[in-house]
């Protein structure tokens, strides 16, 4: 009889275990994504060494023609940024995401009639990384997204551009 009692026991503490680790999840899901990357990134450069070494090289990467890097433009430019890897693609590529949360940004529209105005917005980097036999890394490519949609590839190298002469 104290047996059966013992195993009852256990089944309550396994099911409180499996209901309190499935809530855990539910709420790091329902997180925004400037916190629920933020602890991503904080696992990564904790606990995944090569992954924090693939994302603290890419936030080295200069914004085309200037000398600002993407990180350095983040931080400047935005409330709060991150950088995780949120892919590892088979062999030896990774997809690294650099995002900036509530921040402006503004710039010329092709034909130069007027500006785009992002307000309040968030953007997010996308750079696929390649690792070379001697451990070196090159950006095979990078998009931009601004509020989630991708943005063509003028407005994403002028937004860059423009962001980092705010920079200095």
């Amino acid at each position: 009889m104290g047996g059966k009692n013992a195993g009852n026991k256990v089944l309550k503490v396994l099911l409180g275990i499996v209901i309190v680790a499935g809530i855990c999840v539910g709420i790091f899901f329902a997180l925004p994504a400037s916190i629920k990357y933020n602890l991503v990134q904080f696992y990564q450069e904790t606990f995944k060494k090569d992954e924090a070494k693939v994302m603290h090289e890419t936030q080295k990467l200069m914004v085309p023609g200037t000398q600002v890097t993407f990180k350095r433009m983040l931080e400047a430019n935005f409330k709060s940024t991150n950088w995780h890897v949120e892919t590892l693609a088979e062999g030896s590529s990774y997809v690294v995401k650099g995002g900036g949360y509530k921040g402006d940004i503004s710039y010329p529209k092709e034909d130069g009639t007027n500006n785009y105005h992002h307000t309040n917005c968030s953007v997010m980097y996308i750079f696929t990384v390649d690792i070379n036999a001697d451990g070196s890394q090159k950006v095979r490519n990078w998009s931009l997204e601004i509020d989630g949609i991708l943005v063509s590839e003028y407005e994403k190298t002028t937004s860059a551009k423009t962001l980092a002469a705010k920079t200095n």
